[in-house]
């Protein structure tokens, strides 16, 4: 979580930090879609090195080059889960969400 500087009588009382969450935090599931090359890939790969826990979900309609993205975040000691679905088409939609939420144990952020 980001703590936000804390204001006392008008004055500025200290610099926003950025602090690990701790070690028994809950792993929170962030599906990306778009996620085999681009803007979609490149926002993957930032969450999965976040220092916050995440699980990332992999969407796209090419299963080869997400599973080269999960390989490139699992090497790097991050998790992540491949879901093929294109996002045009409501019902593929609605199993990748169902998919990715099943993945992070009935959860996703």
């Amino acid at each position: 979580p980001v703590r936000f500087p804390q204001r006392g009588r008008g004055t500025y009382a200290g610099a926003m930090t950025t602090t690990q969450p701790p070690a028994d935090a809950p792993t929170r599931v962030a599906l990306v879609t778009g996620a085999s090359r681009g803007i979609g890939r490149a926002i993957a790969l930032e969450l999965a090195a976040a220092p916050q826990r995440r699980h990332v979900v992999l969407c796209a309609r090419s299963e080869g080059p997400l599973n080269e993205v999960k390989v490139e975040i699992e090497a790097a000691g991050g998790r992540a889960s491949v879901v093929v679905a294109d996002i045009a088409d409501a019902k593929s939609t609605a199993a990748a969400v169902e998919k990715a939420a099943e993945l992070g144990g009935g959860r996703l952020d």
